[in-house]
């Protein structure tokens, strides 16, 4: 890995009203306890085909341990739990445009902590997705809709054979 991979995760929180949305964590630094980019997301990142183009809301930044955390979200704001884990390959970084590059390591979505894969496929985290097998790298372009908008755009694109 080069010093541009960070660790970013896919978190299903459920709220105590009985919605649900998924939280897309990016590590924005290689540090270890460096702050997480969040952004509220209706469809997981980790399921976008070339060519999808899903809304995204910017939360504010999270604490590192959320990358490995499941369990109840302080203030009873609800309980996580990770649906994908990988790695970003960070190439572009600026106040309006982010363009990673993730390998998702979708053998373990949604299979931490011994949970076993046929249960992950029956509770709808399939390794396979979109088109996407494997750790096949996906193109993710995020774009903020204006200076000052939490509400930014993420577009799957076609990604480089790598």
């Amino acid at each position: 890995m080069n010093n541009t991979m960070r660790r970013t995760v896919v978190l299903r929180h459920d709220v105590p009203n009985g919605s649900f949305h998924f939280d897309w964590l990016i590590a924005m630094r290689a540090a270890e306890g460096a702050e997480l980019r969040a952004f509220r997301l209706d469809t997981p990142a980790h399921r976008l085909p070339p060519g999808k183009i899903i809304a995204a809301e910017q939360l504010p930044d999270h604490r590192a341990a959320y990358l490995r955390y499941e369990g109840p979200v302080s203030g009873d704001r609800g309980h996580v739990r990770r649906v994908a884990s990988g790695w970003a390959d960070v190439r572009c970084e600026r106040p309006n445009l982010l363009e990673i590059v993730v390998r998702w390591d979708v053998a373990r979505a949604g299979c931490d902590r011994g949970r076993r894969a046929d249960r992950a496929a029956s509770a709808g985290w399939d390794a396979v997705q979109g088109g996407l097998q494997g750790n096949d790298p996906v193109h993710l372009r995020c774009e903020r809709a204006s200076e000052d908008s939490l509400l930014w755009r993420v577009v799957a694109l076609e990604t480089d054979a790598q």
